[in-house]
C-alpha cells in the first residue's frame, strides 16, 4: 500500500513479505521537502495490533477528533491526524543494531480523498498476516 502526500511528492509504503515461517513488513517513506529530501526503509517491521488501528481508523474518517496509531517494531509507527480541516500522516521507521538505534521520522498532509482507499489497503495488509494479534489492549 502506498499513502501519497497531498502534493504528490513525498509517500510511505507498506508491503506485506513472507511464508507461513517468517512473515514482516516492509516500511519505506521518502519525502521531498523542496530543498531537501529524505528517504529510509526497513524491510523487517511487524505491525502491533493492525486490526485494532484498523477500527481506529475507520472511526477517524468520520471523528477526526481521534488520532489513530499503527505501532511496529523498533519503534516504528504511523499515525494519522487533523490539523483543522486537514489530514495529516506522521510516521518513523526505525532499526536497532546492536548498540545503536537509527529513526527517520516525518510528516505531510494527505489528499482525504483517497481515506476509503487508505482504508482498503490496510484491511489487505490485514489479510495477509498469517498469525493472528494478541496482546493488543
Amino acid at each position: 500500500m502506498r499513502i501519497v502526500s497531498k502534493d504528490g511528492q513525498s509517500w510511505l509504503t507498506i508491503i506485506h513479505h513472507g511464508d507461513d515461517k517468517y512473515s514482516a513488513y516492509e516500511m519505506e517513506a521518502h519525502v521531498n521537502t523542496g530543498l531537501s529530501q529524505f528517504h529510509a526503509k526497513n524491510f523487517d517491521v511487524h505491525l502491533l495490533c493492525l486490526g485494532e488501528f484498523i477500527k481506529e481508523l475507520d472511526r477517524f474518517i468520520s471523528d477526526r477528533s481521534l488520532c489513530p496509531q499503527l505501532d511496529g517494531t523498533y519503534d516504528s509507527f504511523v499515525r494519522f491526524r487533523a490539523v483543522g480541516t486537514a489530514a495529516i500522516v506522521e510516521f518513523c521507521i526505525g532499526d536497532n543494531r546492536e548498540m545503536f538505534s537509527f529513526r527517520q521520522s516525518g510528516v505531510f498532509e494527505m489528499d482525504q480523498e483517497y481515506f476509503t482507499q487508505c482504508l482498503t489497503d490496510f484491511r489487505r495488509l490485514n489479510e495477509a498476516q498469517p498469525v493472528a494479534e494478541s496482546n493488543c489492549n
